[in-house]
């Protein structure tokens, strides 16, 4: 995931920040009927959620933080390192509907898509912009950290 910094510039969360993280789980033992694969947000079966696209394994209640998040010190119009999240929850399902019919991300039997309410804590370093995905846009964020609510 890539964000389109707006205002080309680190802010500096002065109280905390809901945003939500799109993370996949797997379903084993049972086979999961496609339409529940593609936009599921209340599933709480969790054996183990990862990112989508990098497959970095993520807890509930765990706090994260992105190693190298400020190390490239040119002008951040565009941010790739840092915990990547959407602003609105809806914009999270669309962009998973949206991945899926690009062939971006896969909707195999057992795979769930979710979206995770979490917290960018009060004086963490984050990039406010957009995140664009084929034809659509996305009002996102990259942070310094990141914690998944329960």
């Amino acid at each position: 995931m890539c964000l389109y910094n707006d205002d080309n510039g680190v802010l500096v969360a002065d109280e905390d920040i809901i945003v939500y993280k799109v993370l996949s789980t797997e379903i084993t033992g049972f086979d999961v009927p496609a339409y529940h694969q593609q936009v599921h947000s209340s599933l709480r079966v969790i054996q183990k959620l990862k990112t989508p696209f990098r497959k970095m394994i993520m807890e509930l209640g765990e706090t994260y933080i992105a190693d190298g998040f400020e190390s490239d010190k040119k002008l951040h119009e565009t941010v790739h390192i840092g915990l990547h999240t959407f602003k609105d929850k809806c914009d999270a399902k669309r962009m998973i509907k949206a991945a899926i019919d690009s062939g971006r991300i896969y909707s195999d039997t057992g795979i769930y898509y979710i979206v995770v309410e979490c917290i960018i804590p009060k004086n963490t370093k984050y990039y406010k912009g957009t995140f664009y995905y084929g034809k659509h846009s996305y009002n996102s964020y990259t942070s310094e950290q990141l914690k998944l609510c329960n």
